[in-house]
Order: structure tokens, then C-alpha cells, then sequence
């Protein structure tokens, strides 16, 4: 038996309920050096969205203390499609010192 479709059904339902309170109490920034991976690669007839989305996440990594945008040739999946490069960016910041600055 195929449970996918309920278990879909069970996650968007609690992306939903968890909605407003996001909206309500919104996290806080983070201190700490911050590398936002951004797909280049647009779905088939979304590249207006695509440009929006890279620019709301380019401004939103701007606002922090120690926040880098890195446009990434991939899809959506970012980490199924480029693990190299989600590892190797990962590990540039485990290997920072919190006085040094980024690579």
C-alpha cells in the first residue's frame, strides 16, 4: 500500500497550523556565519519566481552580522543535486574560527 499521498497530506497540514504561529513569533537572525545556497536553475516556466525568491534570499542574508549568498547551478534540490558543494560549504564553516573571516 502506498501511504505517500497521506503522509503528503499529513505534512501540509502541519505546515499550515505552524503558519501563523511562525507569522506571530518569528525567529530571531542568526549570529553566526550563515552561507545561503541559492538554486539558478528555475522549474520549467517559473524563472519570474525564481529571480524574486534569489532576491528576498540575497536581502535576507545581507541582514545578517556574517551572512554570504552563493548561487548554485541546481534545481531545487540543492543537496541532492550538488552534495559536494553543500559538504564543502559546510565544512568551510565548521573549519572557521569565530574571529576569521569567511574563505
Amino acid at each position: 500500500m502506498n501511504h505517500g499521498p497521506a503522509q503528503t497530506r499529513k505534512e501540509f497540514k502541519a505546515v499550515a497550523t505552524a503558519i501563523p504561529q511562525f507569522r506571530a513569533a518569528p525567529p530571531g537572525l542568526p549570529a553566526c556565519p550563515t552561507v545561503l545556497l541559492s538554486a539558478s536553475r528555475a522549474a520549467k516556466g517559473r524563472q519570474q519566481q525564481q529571480t524574486v525568491i534569489a532576491e528576498h534570499q540575497r536581502r535576507w542574508v545581507d541582514a545578517l552580522p556574517d551572512g554570504r549568498f552563493e548561487e548554485v547551478d541546481s534545481g531545487h534540490f540543492i543537496q541532492a543535486e550538488q552534495p559536494g558543494i553543500v559538504a564543502d560549504e559546510v565544512g568551510h564553516l565548521l573549519d572557521r574560527e569565530p574571529d576569521r573571516p569567511a574563505r
